[in-house]
């Protein structure tokens, strides 16, 4: 009972008890990092992926606990990026991935498809880490909206943006990170006014300029 009120109770719990599956499973949903101190089998799962916070070596876990929703809630809320790690099943359930996404964006590249198409996934991704956008549709990444949500988090977004050639997302961008001028369409990367955001940005940028020899002498840095 106590470790379904509180997942740490287990620390003080006996070896058995600690190596009991029911109680486990009980104290992991409710506090993910309560797996460190399970005894046998269970501690077999941290003692391989010890290092599950930055990368959780998912498949040695008892397959009890890779299909529980709460012990992988509990999961991607310390690593969002375990989600791309999780059964096919699990991909696919909003709640689990917006919990990843908002911990790590770049998770929604293991979501389900139809979660990388939803609206409200992709934009709690895209606040988190504007890269994410690499991961969403092909609407999306032509959607002026999730584009400007993406690059406002970091300009480098404009990578995968499908509109490197919109004067207003690319102004978002260059403001945000000046190197984002690299990734502007060849109009835009030549326009005087945009060159001069992304040079106060970061004056190393003036390299990626398309017009060599036409604005190193006059913009100021």
């Amino acid at each position: 009972a106590a470790v379904r009120q509180d997942g740490r109770a287990l620390w003080g719990a006996s070896p058995a008890l600690r190596g009991n599956r029911e109680v486990v499973l009980a104290a992991v949903r409710q506090y993910g990092l309560a797996l460190e101190v399970a005894s046998e089998p269970c501690g077999r799962a941290w003692r391989h992926g010890r290092t599950w916070r930055n990368v959780w070596t998912w498949h040695s876990v008892p397959e009890e606990l890779q299909t529980d929703v709460g012990v992988a809630l509990a999961v991607v809320r310390q690593n969002g990026r375990v989600l791309g790690h999780l059964p096919v099943g699990l991909r696919g359930d909003k709640e689990l991935v917006l919990a990843a996404v908002r911990q790590d964006g770049r998770a929604l590249g293991g979501a389900s498809k139809a979660l990388r198409g939803n609206r409200e996934v992709v934009l709690a991704a895209l606040r988190q880490n504007g890269l994410a956008l690499e991961f969403t549709s092909e609407a999306f990444r032509a959607h002026r909206e999730v584009v400007l949500t993406a690059v406002r988090q970091t300009g480098l977004a404009l990578q995968f943006s499908r509109l490197r050639a919109d004067r207003k997302v690319v102004f978002a961008a260059v403001r945000r990170t000046g190197a984002a001028l690299q990734f502007a369409a060849d109009e835009l990367s030549e326009d005087r006014e945009v060159a001069l955001v992304a040079v106060r940005i970061g004056a190393w940028c003036l390299r990626q300029c398309r017009g060599p020899g036409q604005l190193s002498s006059s913009l100021p840095v």
